[in-house]
């Protein structure tokens, strides 16, 4: 670069990225991120990436069962597969995600989900094996699992370890659902991105499906976002002043290029960049492409429970069966993009303090569902959000919503239905329930 940048121009680098997604309402879409583990059938094993017979081989066979699927090598190792606006990629201990090409329907979404289901069971079926969605690795020790061969994940891991003690568990131990929204304004961005905030410790809280760790019961709740929690404090959580009346894409931007960047593609290759962060290392960029280069691997490096790139990615939910996956699509959908329902979300939510927050997240990690937040409890709050999000959601798309809203009812959350399977039938037959293969009903 001829100059160096000023802050206002470093800043502006983040929030053009953010308002070149800014997309009118009526062309709104869902896009979905589902992780899964792959577990042995028979004998309850995790499988692991390397081998003919690991992740690796599974994402062989399919490039040559499905030649049209575009793939990706990194050091000779596949590691991605593309095709049409989705994606299968893997998360640094193998878990497996499937990216769907965003629909404004929840329904053709739910079609897409099954079609890949389908084409990946062609491989899974043979080899005894089959697709899991639940929050956290119950069985193996952090050390049991490797990392995928991939140079990034290895700087992320020696960094993170520093940071944080439960970060190696969450890239090798943890599986989430996220769903992204589209946003239309600086204004759209900044009553979503609050009333998202508010919402956290309760989606949390009723999308928790972690039971166990290391094959012992986990003594709290919410293991994802005390996960996160202790992962590493410059990049997770949100925006300190999120609910102050100055908040704005500026204040995202500025939070963002304060985090350390860890590693940067250059020159064709992965360069450790230490706890340097963005804002010092764009006045690196030697050109425009390099400097965009640089400014969307740092809106990814960092993971808050909504991160804004193009689109609100909205990241608090454990992976959770398939019932349970369309109803958080469908439940998320019906709440922020009906105008009235954030109005009334907004008003409800204010004031808000970032502390209340905090509270409401140890409430959700000590007493689970029965927790109190906010004037009301999780369960509660739980249905009462079903209620409103049927307002902005056709009737095909409401139903998705009846397997929520049965469970909460009951007081049930992902996990306490895990636990139970477990106790009553052992853990193999719990992995079996949380299959994810058939999701049209």
């Amino acid at each position: 670069m001829e100059k160096r940048l000023t802050e206002k121009e470093k800043i502006r680098c983040i929030t053009d990225v953010i308002r070149g997604g800014y997309t009118a309402r009526k062309h709104w879409q869902v896009g979905p991120e589902m992780e899964h583990f792959v577990f042995d059938r028979q004998s309850g094993k995790r499988v692991m990436y390397p081998g003919e017979l690991g992740v690796e081989g599974i994402l062989q066979a399919f490039m040559h069962h499905h030649p049209d699927w575009l793939a990706t090598f990194e050091e000779g190792h596949l590691l991605a597969l593309e095709k049409c606006g989705s994606s299968i990629t893997l998360e640094p201990g193998a878990q497996l995600e499937f990216s769907l090409a965003p629909s404004e329907s929840v329904l053709i979404l739910q079609r897409r989900y099954q079609e890949m289901l389908d084409a990946m069971y062609e491989i899974l079926d043979p080899l005894g094996y089959m697709l899991v969605a639940i929050g956290l690795d119950p069985f193996n020790a952090v050390d049991d699992i490797p990392l995928l061969p991939k140079s990034r994940y290895h700087m992320m891991d020696a960094y993170l370890r520093n940071t944080g003690d439960l970060a190696r568990t969450m890239m090798r131990k943890s599986a989430a659902l996220q769903v992204s929204l589209d946003i239309e304004s600086d204004a759209d961005f900044c009553r979503k991105y609050r009333v998202l905030t508010a919402l956290s410790p309760i989606l949390y809280t009723l999308f928790d499906s972690a039971a166990e760790n290391e094959g012992r019961r986990i003594t709290s709740y919410n293991a994802r976002q005390e996960i996160w929690r202790r992962t590493d404090p410059a990049r997770t959580g949100f925006v300190p002043d999120v609910f102050s009346p100055d908040f704005g894409v500026e204040s995202y931007a500025d939070w963002v290029l304060s985090a350390p960047l860890i590693f940067l593609p250059k020159d064709g290759k992965v360069v450790s960049t230490g706890n340097r962060p963005l804002r010092d290392l764009l006045d690196e960029a030697r050109d425009e492409e390099e400097l965009d280069r640089f400014v969307r691997h740092g809106m990814s490096i960092v993971f808050p429970d909504v991160r804004a790139k193009q689109v609100l990615e909205i990241r608090m939910m454990d992976a959770v069966s398939g019932p349970y996956t369309f109803g958080a699509m469908a439940l998320l959908k019906g709440l922020l993009y009906n105008a009235d329902t954030l109005d009334r979300l907004e008003e409800r939510f204010t004031p808000m303090q970032a502390d209340w927050v905090e509270r409401g997240k140890n409430a959700g990690r000590d007493n689970g569902i029965q927790a109190y937040y906010h004037g009301d409890y999780f369960a509660h709050w739980g249905t009462t959000l079903c209620a409103m999000a049927r307002e902005g959601l056709s009737e095909p798309e409401a139903a998705l919503l009846a397997p929520l809203e049965k469970m909460w009812d009951n007081l049930d959350t992902p996990r306490l239905e895990i636990e139970r399977a477990v106790e009553q039938e052992g853990w193999l037959a719990a992995l079996r329930k949380q299959e994810v293969r058939h999701v049209l009903s």
